[in-house]
């Protein structure tokens, strides 16, 4: 607090060193106003910056039960999945275990699709390449295409690292096919992503 106090004192002496002769009334006037824009300037980013969207979901998990928690689960095991694989992790078999008694595609889908990331991070690439299969299949009988695409590329990463590189090539250029088709931005910086590797 000290440092931030001292911070708005200097850069009202910078100010006034800067206008030097031309300090008149009108600037002198305004002069709260500029230092008040510096301190919020100051302060706000790093407030901006302290909450993520997974930290807003994991706010919503306390007291949430049946499908609401399972979509909320599905969205924080996703948003941790590659800074916090471990926690995702933890998330996700809650959700997994969730939609035994709360069976949803799309949802079952997404999840799928997390860990399979989840996995391949962690280097267990027969699990992981199982649920990114599984994420294929449920896509293709709820006629998700984003989905799809996304398991296409995780098997296509499975199939690379394992030295099934022929196969790699027709899952990632799958991928990439179907990411063209729905222009989505983040699905095609993935799907370019993984293409650089073959």
């Amino acid at each position: 607090y000290k440092n931030r106090v001292t911070f708005y004192g200097d850069t009202m002496n910078i100010i006034k060193f800067a206008a030097g002769k031309r300090f008149n009334k009108r600037f002198k006037s305004s002069l709260p106003w500029i230092g008040l824009l510096l301190c919020i300037s100051f302060f706000l980013p790093p407030v901006l910056q302290s909450e993520t969207p997974g930290d807003r979901w994991l706010a919503k998990l306390p007291g949430s039960s049946g499908v609401v928690r399972l979509e909320i689960l599905v969205k924080v095991t996703g948003n941790l999945a590659a800074k916090d694989h471990e926690n995702a992790l933890k998330y996700g078999l809650e959700a997994r275990e969730l939609l035994q008694n709360h069976p949803h595609h799309r949802l079952e889908m997404e999840l799928f699709n997390h860990l399979a990331e989840i996995y391949y991070l962690k280097a267990e690439f027969k699990t992981g390449r199982r649920y990114a299969a599984n994420a294929r299949s449920i896509a293709q009988k709820i006629n998700d295409k984003k989905g799809e695409a996304t398991a296409l590329l995780h098997l296509g990463n499975y199939h690379f690292n394992t030295g099934a590189f022929t196969k790699a090539r027709d899952f990632i250029t799958g991928g990439l096919k179907i990411s063209k088709t729905l222009n989505d931005t983040g699905l095609l910086a993935l799907a370019h992503n993984r293409t650089a590797k073959l």
